[in-house]
């Protein structure tokens, strides 16, 4: 879990996509669909996704919200 105290965004929060790049990029060893994003909101899905084709390659699998994930086997 990572905390922040950015309060200015509320639906996508760019931040945060910056948050997760700089974890997923000391995660070297990360394999082909090894990683999933859950998110409260479509905007921030969205947003996400975005990068998601241009920074993560291949590795994040799945980048969803939580009541699209919930219930799955994921």
């Amino acid at each position: 879990m990572v905390v922040h105290s950015e309060r200015q965004s509320r639906r996508s929060n760019p931040g945060e996509v910056k948050i997760i790049e700089q974890i997923l990029a000391a995660g070297s060893q990360l394999g082909k669909s090894s990683v999933g994003i859950v998110t409260p909101y479509c905007a921030q899905r969205t947003l996400l996704k975005t990068s998601r084709e241009n920074y993560y390659g291949d590795i994040i699998d799945v980048v969803d919200t939580v009541e699209k994930l919930q219930g799955g086997e994921r």
